[in-house]
């Protein structure tokens, strides 16, 4: 459980499954996501290992103090993974379609796709 939480906020691991290239900059704490045609900046507002808690901030014009929250928790049969993510009317079923494909992506890099145990949902809000 523990690999998987550090999926989601250190640099190396990010770069795996998230975007094309993933930079952190230590002295004002942004961690910057590229893609081919965009950027996004994020800041980490929240980490709770103990309970495996993690919150990303948006640093933009447009979404300036929009949130994602992502947190894993562990039962005896399976690790889930809750991504609360806001996007606009309309856009619910092509974000969670992002977030699907990222994490496969991020299961497959991780080596979490090969257990059965493996459950990834996805909340929009």
């Amino acid at each position: 459980m523990d690999t998987l939480f550090a999926m989601f906020y250190k640099p190396e691991a990010l770069s795996n499954w998230i975007a094309n290239e993933v930079s952190y900059d230590t002295k004002s704490k942004i961690t910057i996501f590229t893609w081919n045609d965009s950027l996004q900046q994020t800041q980490v507002v929240e980490v709770d290992e103990k309970y495996h808690i993690l919150v990303w901030e948006r640093i933009t014009d447009m979404k300036q103090g929009e949130q994602i929250r992502f947190q894993v928790t562990e039962t005896e049969v399976h690790t889930e993974l809750l991504i609360e993510d806001r996007c606009e009317i309309g856009e619910e079923e092509r974000f969670k379609e992002k977030w699907d494909k990222m994490i496969h992506r991020m299961a497959v890099v991780g080596g979490f796709i090969s257990t059965s145990h493996y459950r990834a949902n996805t909340f929009l809000v």
